[in-house]
């Protein structure tokens, strides 16, 4: 994949990115197990630009969640 130049510094930032087992405590709230999934993109070589999207669930994943 190419990269635009100003972004050669953090280039290793894209990817998908996965947090798995995570527990949520809050005393209002029941305490939950999650997951969470972070995906970066560089859409456009033309322009120094990252898409970051990010996913936090809430659920019972099989094994190969990715």
């Amino acid at each position: 994949q190419q990269i635009h130049p100003q972004l050669k510094s953090i280039s290793w930032l894209i990817g998908t990115w996965l947090g798995t087992n995570g527990t949520l405590h809050y005393p209002t709230i029941k305490t939950q197990n999650y997951h969470e999934k972070l995906e970066v993109t560089h859409p456009a070589v033309n322009q120094p630009v990252l898409h970051l999207k990010y996913i936090c669930l809430f659920a019972i994943f099989p094994k190969n969640y990715s």
